[in-house]
């Protein structure tokens, strides 16, 4: 996971190699400068998140935080939390922006679901229901799965493909929460 230091996307995240890190200047403005640490003395690329994706609008009106990396180093998930409260999900392609895609949009995810990683694959997700309780997986090819992974979950953190560590209120006293692994 990030650190606290580079949780959010201004100005500046890391990957998990520490080989890029991918900064932006202009908030305002969807171009993200990405620097390869191992060439420090070259000049900083940059890419441009297509409007559809992430809007110079978005950039002045949402707050973004970059959620994890793929282990990859190549995708990020981004949380997308608009002025009037809206959080959608966006998978940024440091290498082909082009290919950056809406989460919110492909597995047509109702508000107040939280989104993390699976795997730290860029493809494949948790999804936790704030209002169910309910932890669910999904992935690009498959849609969101009807299997429930947990339930009465509060809060969770993924590790690695089928790991998770994570607080219910399922079997635990009145008042109280579980935690699992």
């Amino acid at each position: 996971l990030p650190t606290e230091r580079n949780c959010s996307i201004r100005p500046w995240t890391e990957s998990p190699s520490r080989k890029w890190i991918v900064a932006n200047a202009n908030s305002t403005n969807p171009t993200l400068n990405v620097t390869d640490t191992t060439k420090a003395t070259e000049a900083p690329s940059q890419i441009v998140i297509p409007e559809t994706v992430l809007s110079a609008q978005d950039m002045a009106t949402s707050s973004l935080k970059v959620v994890e990396w793929s282990t990859d180093n190549r995708h990020f998930l981004v949380q997308k939390t608009a002025s009037d409260g809206f959080i959608s999900y966006v998978i940024i392609d440091r290498e082909k922006p082009e290919e950056s895609f809406d989460v919110t949009a492909k597995l047509s995810i109702a508000q107040g679901i939280d989104v993390r990683l699976r795997d730290k694959k860029y493809d494949q997700y948790y999804l936790l229901d704030a209002n169910t309780k309910l932890l669910r997986r999904a992935s690009l090819s498959n849609g969101i799965e009807p299997v429930i992974v947990a339930d009465g979950v509060v809060s969770y953190a993924p590790y690695e493909n089928n790991t998770l560590l994570y607080a219910t209120t399922s079997g635990a006293p009145e008042g109280k929460y579980a935690v699992r692994i």
